[in-house]
């Protein structure tokens, strides 16, 4: 398993966000878009998978975040979305929000 990474994306006094990839060196198109949390001395705080490509399991799911960090992932798999919110915290938890 192989990451890079694509970038902070958020930053507090708290927690720091950043996006990942992580590729599975099979040689299959195994790969995911990680959404992490760390906290300003670099621990991990958590982790969401905002993109799936995964011949494997049939599994391929796309995601965006927004400003308010509201975190939506549709998959194919599934007709409702998943909406996520990163907290004040650091964590991503499931929300309530729903999209407009």
């Amino acid at each position: 398993i192989s990451y890079k990474n694509f970038g902070q994306i958020y930053k507090t006094d708290k927690f720091r966000v950043f996006a990942l990839l992580r590729s599975n060196e099979t040689g299959r198109r195994d790969y995911v878009f990680l959404l992490r949390t760390f906290s300003n001395d670099w621990k991990i705080i958590d982790n969401f998978e905002l993109g799936i490509w995964d011949e494997m399991r049939k599994k391929y799911c796309f995601g965006s975040i927004n400003t308010d960090l509201i975190v939506e992932r549709k998959c194919e798999d599934k007709e409702t979305s998943d909406i996520m919110q990163i907290t004040e915290k650091g964590k991503i938890i499931m929300t309530s929000f729903h999209k407009q």
